[in-house]
């Protein structure tokens, strides 16, 4: 006995009557599981919480709260741009090493956030401050190699002041 191949209008047929039979609606969304971040339940002050660098209570990771971190944010995604249009340049090395070095900088910052010690946090803030660095050093060369139209010096002046702030709160920890 042979297999007979079905046509295409059988097939579309059967796709059809797949598509009428009613589907079980989706379940519904548990509730979110706590997080390492999440905050202890703990009873009710008439105050509020002090407000500190490592305060976290306003988004679910702490990091997204900090200044240094928001401004570099910030910063990456005008890099990013840049980075785009190097690339349409053909300089694809350029390209990839210009946003690893920009990524960098968010991610350290946020990794060392998660950090249970203040001397490994501040690590992590030397670790971005660093990236910084490295970045603003490809910022020099682009523009002396490339003649790029992109707005440098005011992209190099918000590294700089990212780094000091990073400095100064990494004093903090320490």
């Amino acid at each position: 006995m042979t297999k007979r191949s079905r046509t295409s209008e059988e097939l579309r047929a059967e796709s059809e009557e797949r598509r009428k039979i009613p589907r079980s609606p989706l379940p519904a969304p548990r509730s979110p599981l706590p997080t390492p971040h999440s905050p202890l339940p703990t009873p009710r002050s008439p105050l509020p919480a002090p407000r500190s660098p490592l305060n976290h209570m306003d988004s679910p990771f702490r990091f997204q709260n900090l200044e240094i971190w928001q401004r570099s944010a910030a910063a990456s995604m005008e890099l990013f741009a840049l980075a785009d249009q190097i690339e349409s340049m053909k300089h694809f090395r350029w390209a990839e090493q210009l946003r690893s070095a920009v990524l960098s900088i968010t991610n350290n910052i946020a990794e060392g956030s998660g950090s249970y010690s203040k001397p490994e946090f501040a690590q992590f803030l030397n670790y971005s401050r660093r990236s910084i660095f490295e970045t603003a050093s490809m910022l020099i060369i682009l523009e002396k190699e490339f003649h790029l139209s992109a707005p440098l010096p005011a992209l190099l002046q918000e590294l700089d002041e990212i780094s000091r702030m990073i400095t100064a709160f990494r004093k903090t920890l320490l």
